[in-house]
């Protein structure tokens, strides 16, 4: 226990944090581990040392029940970094994220689960990773049900503000030969229709996009020669 504690300090926090999910005996994707990870981490701290995305992200946000793989993580360290607990190549994620620690610092969600402060991605960049970082052809039933779950839950849309901060994002976040202003606004155009309770085709439209912007980053990640599916930190 003595050598599992030391190696925990001496390491920078995404390390650490690694090191925390070999150590960690708990299911991987587990609420046990998930809630050892915040008390082990975050209970030291009263500001964020990590964001929790993903399916979990989604599931403390709306306090719907998901079915998780894995625990995904933002290390609000400089640079900033992904990382999961999955243990599976074509899930595993260990990498920078390239967007500012100030953004993240300032754009996040606090939650209290059982006495523990949690901090969550915003929604609009909940929404801009499960677009961008799914990277199959199609956007998979189970990202589709989970984006709904999450606009179902997007009680605050203020639409100036959402257009703002997702250019932002996909200008950090996708191909350079991509608009993203005009993206942007595809997307808070979809929401839009969402939230008038036309949910069908908005979800519809959200899928072409996300395969817009899938075939563009497959197109890069080939042209470097990665085979393998690939989240989005490995940008």
């Amino acid at each position: 226990m003595e050598e599992k504690n030391q190696k925990l300090q001496e390491n920078s926090l995404s390390q650490r944090i690694n090191d925390f999910f070999s150590f960690d005996e708990n299911q991987i994707g587990s609420r046990e581990r998930l809630f050892n990870l915040v008390d082990t981490f975050q209970s030291k701290t009263d500001s964020p040392l990590f964001l929790i995305a993903g399916s979990w992200g989604i599931e403390l946000l709306s306090e719907i029940n998901l079915e998780h793989d894995d625990i995904d993580l933002i290390v609000l360290q400089n640079l900033p970094y992904y990382l999961d607990d999955a243990t599976e190549i074509e899930e595993s994620c260990f990498g920078i994220i390239p967007l500012d620690i100030d953004y993240l610092k300032e754009n996040f969600i606090k939650k209290n689960i059982f006495g523990r402060e949690i901090y969550l991605p915003d929604f609009n960049l909940q929404i801009c990773l499960k677009l961008i970082g799914q990277l199959q052809k199609k956007l998979p039933e189970r990202a589709v049900n989970q984006l709904k779950t999450l606009l179902d839950s997007y009680k605050n849309f203020d639409e100036e503000k959402s257009e703002k901060e997702i250019n932002y994002l996909l200008n950090k976040l996708i191909p350079r030969e991509l608009n993203s202003l005009i993206l942007s606004q595809n997307i808070i155009s979809a929401l839009k229709t969402y939230f008038r309770e036309e949910k069908e085709s908005a979800i519809e439209e959200l899928i072409r996009l996300h395969s817009l912007i899938n075939k563009s980053l497959r197109y890069q990640f080939e042209k470097r020669g990665l085979t393998k599916k690939i989240k989005i930190s490995d940008k």
